[in-house]
């Protein structure tokens, strides 16, 4: 039995449907078994890199998973998209991978993990990766998934499927970055239940926005604020996003970025396949290379970030324009 036949089965809640579709696929389909032991010993061997010297709390790991490197090498520029078959496209799937339908989404496996439960969730539709008009949908899937943290990579940060609106998710234990209390962040915005804080100089490596929200349409009220106010940008703003249920809250990690890759990106000489997306702005480095695994280190990290997240000048640009449209109260 599969779950395409079981999709409307009673008696399942959802982490309890996600539970067996990762038993069946983990059985019925060689390559994400593979993948997905390989990924397990790997996590055993994560490095920290982390120094002592380093004036913030964020602490960066590195890992290499030879099996990300289709990911880490995605071409995404428009020619090479139009040619070829989108892998989100339930008719291009391969035969193996299963389903479980959530509103106008399906969820399926990662059969390249990076974690523990790693979840692609995936629009039925083949509309282009947005996030206006699905923030509440994100929201949602944190409780359905409610041991994961969920991450958006938007088109030009990080998305090796930039045509195909989709979310990913995996445990939350690589959120721990973002896990400090309100009381370390500075909060410059409220509306209704949504808080936003910006970190103090001693909880970021590089500048980013937190919201905490009891109530998805004030989250998605003030991220829609934020998102007014970042940089413009074809075809939408660059930013990570993460969430995660956080008590009776969600927590959402905004990262805006202005540059999708580092300038030392390639495969030549001297170059490094590290492909920057939310899970590298959570703190961790994914590696698909033993050369790139052994020369990341953390001046090299510290280049990646300035390359490709915003300055505190251009960072506190945002804040300004943010001040103007909301105040705390």
């Amino acid at each position: 039995m599969t779950l395409k036949h079981d999709n409307k089965a009673r008696g399942f809640d959802m982490p309890e449907r996600i539970e067996t579709l990762f038993g069946l696929q983990l059985r019925e389909w060689p390559l994400f078994s593979e993948n997905y032991d390989h990924c397990a010993e790997t996590l055993k061997e994560e490095v920290e890199l982390t120094a002592d010297m380093v004036p913030c709390s964020w602490r960066i790991h590195k890992m290499l998973l030879n099996h990300r490197k289709n990911s880490l090498a995605a071409n995404i520029d428009s020619k090479a998209i139009a040619e070829r078959k989108c892998f989100l496209c339930a008719d291009n799937r391969p035969e193996e991978q299963d389903s479980i339908r959530w509103r106008d989404y399906e969820i399926l496996v990662n059969p390249y993990p990076i974690a523990d439960n790693h979840l692609t969730i995936a629009h039925t539709e083949h509309t282009p990766q947005r996030i206006i008009g699905h923030i509440r949908d994100m929201a949602a899937l944190t409780r359905i998934v409610p041991t994961s943290c969920v991450f958006y990579n938007g088109p030009k940060c990080g998305a090796s499927a930039p045509d195909h609106m989709h979310f990913q998710s995996f445990a939350e234990s690589f959120s721990t970055n973002i896990w400090m209390s309100p009381a370390l962040l500075t909060e410059i915005a409220q509306t209704g239940a949504a808080h936003l804080y910006i970190p103090t100089e001693d909880n970021s490596i590089f500048p980013y926005f937190i919201i905490d929200s009891g109530k998805d349409k004030d989250l998605e009220a003030m991220f829609n604020k934020v998102y007014a106010a970042l940089p413009p940008s074809e075809p939408e703003p660059m930013m990570n996003i993460v969430m995660f249920k956080n008590g009776s809250k969600t927590r959402t990690l905004i990262v805006p970025r202005k540059a999708h890759r580092p300038s030392f990106y390639g495969d030549g000489e001297g170059q490094m396949l590290v492909s920057p997306a939310s899970v590298e702005m959570l703190g961790t480095f994914v590696t698909s290379r033993k050369d790139d695994f052994e020369r990341l280190d953390i001046p090299t990290v510290e280049r990646i970030y300035r390359e490709v997240c915003l300055s505190e000048e251009e960072f506190e640009n945002i804040v300004e324009k943010i001040n103007e449209q909301t105040t705390v109260h």
